[in-house]
């Protein structure tokens, strides 16, 4: 099991907390950025939401197909 615990002087500044504060900061400029209305259409069905909320389905699609085919190809 990993220690995540901070280190010996205390800091919980990191190089990984970092790195995920920045990732943060970015989806969230990127929201509001992005806060206008989009449709989008696939066969009959029609839906309107913000253009963030299409663009985090298909990254939320995207991330489990690599997660299902990663988990095949390592089987042996």
């Amino acid at each position: 099991m990993t220690d995540n615990r901070p280190k010996e002087n205390g800091s919980i500044f990191t190089p990984r907390f970092l790195i995920g504060l920045g990732a943060v900061a970015l989806f969230l400029a990127f929201v509001f950025q992005n806060s206008a209305q989009g449709e989008i259409g696939l066969l009959w069905f029609n839906a309107t939401a913000p253009v963030w909320a299409f663009f985090l389905i298909i990254f939320a699609l995207g991330w489990i197909a690599g997660w299902f085919s990663h988990r095949r190809s390592n089987k042996p």
